[in-house]
């Protein structure tokens, strides 16, 4: 990680980098297209959890002044 630059993926961890710890927010990704075929629509949406999670990954983490926490302290388990 990029101290002078944290990027949302710098906060990201998986299970086996969690431990025992309990992640404060959890990223669940289904990658199915199974309502769009049922629906008649075009097939694609298998590929959205890939797709925010590229763009998730760039984002940069904002703290609020008021915040009782940092975006360092976060566990973010995907």
């Amino acid at each position: 990680m990029n101290s002078t630059d944290p990027r949302f993926a710098d906060f990201i961890v998986t299970p086996d980098t969690l431990g025992d710890k309990v992640p404060d927010i959890v990223i669940i990704g289904v990658p199915t297209d199974d309502g769009i075929r049922r629906n008649g629509g075009r097939p694609g949406a298998s590929h959205a959890p890939d797709a925010i999670r590229s763009y998730l990954a760039k984002l940069t983490p904002f703290n609020h002044p008021f915040a009782e926490r940092t975006a360092l302290d976060i566990r973010i388990l995907d």
